[in-house]
């Protein structure tokens, strides 16, 4: 049996994982998405915060914790990514990328670490520019329309007692499941 171990951030309040996290130098930024940057937390809520690394130990992207017995969302970006973004006006990002899809939320995050300013500038980048983009309505809709065209199929076969059905229903949950992941 694998244990997981309890870190120390589970029984750590919000405030002093970010306070440890500013004690190092690496940690360039942090930003708090989602509730708790409008404090609208409700006691089912998750935390998202991005960190913005000076020196990436290994690829990082999101990993996954605890602060405060609350799920955590960790995104990572480099400094380098974000100078590039900066200093290159022809960078466009898609919400589809890694990259806007975190970046995308920041304009209405809340900054609580910015070293030398680049979330700053980012984020003021963001707001007065095009430079991150969204899928087209088209695009959004038949993703909608896909997943309910998927889902009203599944139920209507849930109804047959033909094992052929059944079959197809186990089929039909391992691909919507994806489609559902890449759609979220």
């Amino acid at each position: 049996m694998f244990l997981t171990p309890i870190f120390k951030s589970t029984i750590m309040t919000l405030e002093e994982v970010l306070a440890h996290l500013m004690q190092h130098e690496e940690v360039d930024g942090i930003v708090m998405l989602g509730s708790a940057s409008k404090n609208t937390l409700t006691p089912t809520s998750d935390y998202d915060l991005f960190l913005c690394l000076s020196h990436m130990p290994a690829p990082l992207s999101v990993a996954l914790t605890w602060i405060d017995s609350r799920l955590t969302d960790l995104m990572f970006l480099s400094i380098t990514f974000l100078d590039q973004f900066l200093s290159d006006e022809t960078i466009i990002l898609s919400t589809d990328s890694y990259e806007g899809s975190v970046l995308y939320r920041l304009p209405t995050a809340q900054i609580v670490l910015d070293r030398h300013g680049r979330l700053k500038r980012v984020k003021q980048s963001i707001h007065t520019s095009q430079r991150i983009t969204t899928p087209p309505d088209e695009d959004i809709y038949m993703t909608w329309f896909n997943l309910n065209f998927n889902l009203l199929h599944t139920k209507r076969m849930l109804t047959s007692d033909d094992p052929t059905y059944a079959m197809a229903i186990d089929f039909r949950l391992l691909y919507s499941l994806v489609d559902l992941w890449t759609a979220y």
